[in-house]
């Protein structure tokens, strides 16, 4: 006979389904949840989401790492030349930033997605039919609002890099990082800040350091500034142009904060995301003006925040939920649709790299673009056949 207790079995698998009902319906839900919920929330998040946090933090941590080596590798052997030759070879390291975001890409649908049994609706996404996602996607206009002010000061110009034909690949292949970047700050990060963070009613915490957040995963930009005033021997203003990046990096950091709490969606956010880096990429502004305008939009934004004009009614949220996105993420058609996205549009990013970092130069051209598409379409086959390091734990 065995001796198991029948009993501690029901009231296990009791304990169980009240610990997955809390994780549902508090620790997911937390920005409609009382106080005393949200301590709750915090301490299962403590517990059962300890890993999760470390999970998160190599994930994001893994892109910068590989920058900063490829970096160190491509200076040690080619900082000897001529500074255009120098400059170049900046670019060589950035070839790490599509295969990295690849890497976390499938690093977070192991350790993230996969355990959580995460949806769409649960990330923020909601169909573009709804009555207020209508609403988020008009927050792409937004940006508009920069280049008017931009216009009217004649503090502009069409970005020099367009005299590399390729530069139309990065415009193109950079809006799935942009898909990447919401998905993890305004959806995955979201979550666990809001819960961390938020006091009572007032958001201003989650929105400062999700907005850190941001603006620290683009350093590798910045070491590129720091880099070219550096060989250029006019470091004291590229460190002037760093600050301002940074600064700006955070604003907008902050705007996309407030359109994601104000909207209770990932659909403006990333409206207003993939317009603002099509314009950032095309047009050259004066980053000052830059910052007087997103500072402008934060205060006009938190103002109409208050007035819950953004947020849509729990009845009409009831009235549009659909099965379709309370589905797990991974087994949604929409999820595999955004994974081919943002592998091809990687390859673009790659590719484009790989001109910047050889031009001049048709023989070392044809030999990179052959390595790149080589290694790439192999790297991308393992991705969407689910193989070695991209294989999830249920298969």
């Amino acid at each position: 006979m065995s001796d198991r207790d029948p009993f501690k079995d029901i009231e296990s698998s009791s304990k169980d389904l009240e610990e997955s009902n809390i994780r549902k319906e508090v620790v997911f839900d937390i920005e409609v949840s009382s106080e005393s919920n949200r301590k709750i929330a915090h301490e299962f998040l403590m517990t059962l989401y300890k890993r999760h946090f470390l999970s998160l933090f190599i994930g994001s941590c893994v892109t910068v790492v590989v920058l900063f080596v490829a970096f160190a590798m491509y200076g040690s052997v080619t900082w000897v030349g001529a500074f255009a030759e120098r400059r170049t070879a900046l670019y060589g390291g950035l070839l790490a930033t599509p295969v990295a975001m690849l890497l976390v890409m499938g690093f977070l649908e192991r350790e993230i997605y996969a355990k959580d049994t995460w949806t769409l609706d649960r990330l923020g996404m909601q169909p573009l039919s709804f009555v207020h996602s209508k609403k988020a996607y008009l927050m792409g206009l937004l940006p508009f609002l920069c280049l008017l002010i931009a216009g009217i000061s004649n503090a502009w110009e069409v970005s020099s890099s367009f005299a590399n034909p390729y530069y139309t690949l990065l415009i193109i292949g950079q809006m799935p990082v942009v898909v990447f970047e919401e998905s993890l700050f305004r959806g995955v990060y979201w979550k666990y800040i809001v819960i961390r963070f938020a006091k009572g009613k007032s958001m201003l915490n989650v929105f400062l350091i999700n907005a850190l957040l941001f603006s620290v995963i683009h350093l590798p930009s910045l070491f590129i500034r720091y880099c070219d005033g550096l060989l250029a021997g006019d470091l004291g203003n590229a460190l002037i142009e760093i600050v301002l990046l940074f600064a700006m990096y955070f604003v907008t950091g902050l705007i996309l904060g407030i359109l994601r709490d104000a909207h209770d969606s990932l659909v403006a956010p990333l409206a207003y995301h993939l317009v603002y880096n099509i314009l950032f990429f095309t047009i050259e502004m004066n980053p000052v003006w830059l910052m007087i305008v997103q500072a402008a939009l934060v205060a006009a934004l938190l103002a109409i925040r208050e007035t819950g004009w953004f947020r849509p009614t729990e009845k009409k949220r009831s009235e549009e939920a659909i099965q379709e996105f309370q589905r797990p993420i991974m087994e949604t058609p929409l999820h595999t649709v955004v994974r081919w996205f943002f592998l091809v549009g990687n390859g673009m990013v790659l590719y484009y790299y790989g001109s910047e970092m050889s031009i001049g130069d048709a023989s070392l051209f044809m030999i990179s673009s052959i390595v790149i598409v080589t290694s790439y379409a192999f790297l991308g086959f393992l991705y969407s056949k689910r193989m070695f390091f991209f294989k999830l734990p249920s298969e």
